[in-house]
C-alpha cells in the first residue's frame, strides 16, 4: 500500500485492481478434475499481514473490503471478504469471507482484486502487505 500524505482519515480510498494468477488449474488436476467439473467455490479464509516496514501494523486502516473480478475493469466484480472494526496493535488481520459463489473467478486463468478502505489515520511510509487466502472448492470426478 503507497503511503498516503494527502489523504485524511476518514476518507474511503480505492486502491487500484491488481491482477493476479490462479494456480486453480493445476490443483484441479492434481486431484483429478478440471475446472469443467467444479461446481462451487467458496472463500474459506482472507489473512492479510504487513510484511515490510517490520514496525508497522494496521492501526491505519478502519475498515477494509475486497472484491474479486475476472478483469480489471471490474465489470462482475462481487465482495470477496471484508472487516468492518479492523483491531488496533496487529500486523495480521482476518478478514469475514462474504459467501459469494466463487466458481467463475476460480475457473480463469487470473482473477482481479480490487480493494476499498477507510483510513483510521494517514499513513506516511510504504507499506507491503500478503494476502494469503483458503478456498473450499467441491468438484466431481470426470
Amino acid at each position: 500500500m503507497p503511503g498516503t500524505p494527502f489523504v485524511p482519515p476518514g476518507i474511503s480510498l480505492s486502491i487500484p485492481g491488481v491482477s493476479v494468477p490462479t494456480t486453480a488449474q493445476s490443483t484441479y488436476k492434481s486431484n483429478n478434475t478440471s475446472a469443467d467439473y467444479v461446481q462451487d467455490v467458496t472463500l474459506d479464509r482472507l489473512t492479510l499481514t504487513v510484511t515490510n516496514p517490520s514496525t508497522q501494523n494496521f492501526d491505519f486502516l478502519k475498515s477494509i473490503s475486497i472484491y474479486i473480478s475476472t478483469d480489471a475493469a471490474g465489470s462482475n466484480k462481487v465482495l470477496l471478504a471484508s472487516l468492518a472494526t479492523v483491531p488496533t496493535g496487529q500486523t495480521s488481520i482476518n478478514l469475514t469471507p462474504a459467501g459469494n459463489k466463487l466458481d467463475l473467478y476460480l475457473k480463469s486463468n487470473s482473477y482481479t482484486l480490487t480493494t476499498t478502505a477507510e483510513l483510521a489515520q494517514t499513513l506516511r511510509q510504504n507499506t507491503d502487505v500478503r494476502a494469503d487466502s483458503r478456498f473450499t472448492v467441491h468438484a466431481n470426478l470426470p
